[in-house]
């Protein structure tokens, strides 16, 4: 049993067991929150007896867990049991961000004792196309396509190590980064080649210049992908990302992919809260309408329901009771909540 904060610059990713690196265990177990393991600034909790790790960072006192643990189903116990042992006494309390139902579910069965709905999962089905179905959304993105022909965007799949091609992709990166305004919140830094074989990319181009990429993380457990960056220039005409989804679903439903996460996207209020107290409870929903209002968290909402998604419950998952100040203080932390640097 390590831990290791892991400088992914090194050789070979610090392998672990049976030659598995950080990238190895998020792609065969790992969920959307789980790419999160591979920021260098992530701390990775290693159990070579559950064949498991967990990614976390110590903010405000407290472990802020990102996600479900990155394990088989069977050892999910044996591994929750030596990361609770190991950061006995070390900290106040143990947070996941973004735990899944099923992981609630158990944990409130075992170490855990406070579980509050955040938001939910979005998840697309790319076996059926968003822009065949019927009514206001399907026609809007037909429209979308019609114009991106009209305005000569070709959408294109990344398959080979051109360094003019992926000059051109992290162009798109850096024009969007300095296009963000306002507070922000973000699970890593942004790594567009890093740890290929886990990732596709597919990019818009206009004219002979590339406008927009959107980048995808496979995910074995799942059979499908956590569609992780969606971006494009400041000077893209708005259709660009619409169109570049559109045109990457269409790429999976011919390969008989029935999932694409897009992650959690904030609920416009608390549903469900598990072990506060009244008190406690009014302060929560308080601060989480604070805090959505501030970082315009329900922005994205419009955006996605035009494809039709699918949507699963998100949670926060403590193992004591109630979430205060010091939790929330290292959940943000956590998230990298602020202005974009």
């Amino acid at each position: 049993m390590i831990k290791k904060k892991i400088n992914f610059h090194t050789e070979s990713t610090k392998l672990f067991r049976e030659n598995h690196s950080v990238a190895d265990y998020v792609q065969k177990w790992g969920h959307f929150t789980s790419v999160a393991l591979l920021d260098p600034s992530c701390h990775i909790f290693h159990c070579p007896e559950a064949n498991g790790i967990i990614g976390y960072k110590v903010k405000a006192g407290c472990a802020i867990v990102f996600g479900d643990p990155v394990c088989a189903q069977m050892n999910v116990e044996q591994l929750i049991n030596r990361f609770h042992d190991y950061c006995y006494r070390s900290v106040k309390n143990i947070v996941h961000v973004s735990a899944s139902q099923q992981f609630v579910t158990w944990g409130l069965q075992h170490k855990y004792r406070t579980a509050i709905s955040i938001g939910n999962e979005i998840i697309l089905d790319p076996s059926f196309d968003p822009k065949e179905r019927k009514g206001f959304d399907a026609s809007n993105l037909r429209n979308k396509c019609n114009q991106a022909k009209r305005l000569n965007i070709i959408i294109k799949e990344h398959l080979t190590d051109d360094p003019h091609i992926e000059r051109d992709i992290e162009n798109v990166a850096r024009s969007w980064l300095q296009g963000r305004k306002g507070l922000q919140i973000y699970l890593l830094q942004i790594d567009l080649f890093a740890h290929r074989s886990n990732k596709r990319w597919f990019y818009a181009q206009q004219n002979d210049e590339i406008i927009g990429v959107l980048m995808l993380n496979k995910l074995d457990s799942y059979q499908g992908w956590y569609l992780n960056m969606l971006m494009t220039t400041q000077t893209a005409p708005p259709i660009t990302s619409e169109v570049l989804v559109l045109s990457a679903l269409d790429a999976l439903r011919l390969e008989r992919c029935n999932f694409v996460t897009i992650g959690t996207l904030a609920s416009s209020a608390l549903e469900t809260v598990i072990g506060l107290s009244h008190a406690a409870t009014w302060f929560a929903k308080n601060t989480f309408k604070l805090i959505t209002t501030l970082f315009k968290l329900h922005s994205r909402q419009w955006y996605w329901k035009k494809f039709q998604p699918q949507t699963a419950p998100s949670f926060l998952l403590g193992s004591n009771q109630g979430i205060g100040i010091r939790e929330i203080v290292g959940i943000m932390g956590s998230l990298n909540a602020g202005r974009p640097s």
